[in-house]
């Protein structure tokens, strides 16, 4: 299945934020409704680029999972922004050391706010979508732009899937009214599991909806597996704000 003749292309600027342009994959369902719920998915990044396809071409096999299931394909619209090849959502020394990231020691990304700007002031201006019923799913990069969206953002989003990325332990409690479902595998070399590891401790005392699966041999391709886990698109979407 080729995601991009399925989701056309589109771009967002805003050069008070940043110079260049973000480029954006997009599915509306062709069965017309009022409203549609909203799946925003951050690739990771091996997936950068300005191409506007190597973000949906790879690593993806959830977003056909959506756009061929008998229910959610008709009432779910699916966005999919892609970043240049020298960017990063968020701090790439972060990404990649000891496990531990920062929400308020993260440099402030250009790019990075230029997208927050579309989700808070654009998304629901430009498309037809239900406020109660946007969700998010990251994974490495993209696992880490979605935990930090939610820090930020917290009476926002309706549910997150984040998988193989970082999640800030200094400020957990910001978590705790967004559902999450963290994935990610002990043996990642590329991407520490250390935070969520931590974060399991806090989140299975204090977080009423909240799932965490850790993998021993996924390596850092946890998406190959998580993508699989029965239920997780009912999961996500059994959630509103």
């Amino acid at each position: 299945m080729k995601l991009e003749n399925y989701m056309y292309l589109e771009t967002y600027e805003n050069p008070s934020i940043y110079e260049g342009k973000i480029l954006y994959r997009i599915y509306i369902p062709k069965t017309k409704r009022e409203s549609y719920r909203a799946v925003i998915f951050f690739h990771g990044a091996g997936e950068r680029g300005d191409d506007g396809l190597k973000h949906i071409q790879f690593n993806t096999k959830i977003l056909e999972y959506i756009i061929n299931h008998p229910k959610y394909k008709d009432d779910t619209i699916i966005i999919a922004p892609q970043i240049k090849e020298t960017e990063y959502w968020i701090d790439r020394s972060q990404l990649l050391a000891d496990g531990i990231y920062s929400f308020e020691n993260t440099p402030y990304i250009p790019v990075s706010h230029l997208w927050n700007r579309f989700l808070d002031y654009d998304l629901l201006k430009k498309f037809p979508i239900d406020p109660k019923h946007i969700h998010l799913i990251g994974l490495s990069m993209g696992a880490g732009k979605t935990a930090d969206l939610i820090a930020r953002f917290p009476e926002k989003f309706a549910s997150a899937i984040l998988i193989c990325g970082k999640i800030d332990l200094n400020i957990l409690p910001l978590y705790l009214k967004t559902p999450i479902w963290m994935f990610h595998s002990i043996d990642d070399q590329v991407v520490n599991p250390n935070s969520y590891i931590e974060a399991n401790k806090f989140f299975s005392q204090n977080h009423k909806n909240y799932r965490f699966t850790l993998y021993q041999d996924a390596s850092h391709g946890s998406w190959n597996r998580a993508y699989e886990e029965k239920g997780i698109l009912d999961w996500l979407f059994s959630f509103s704000r």
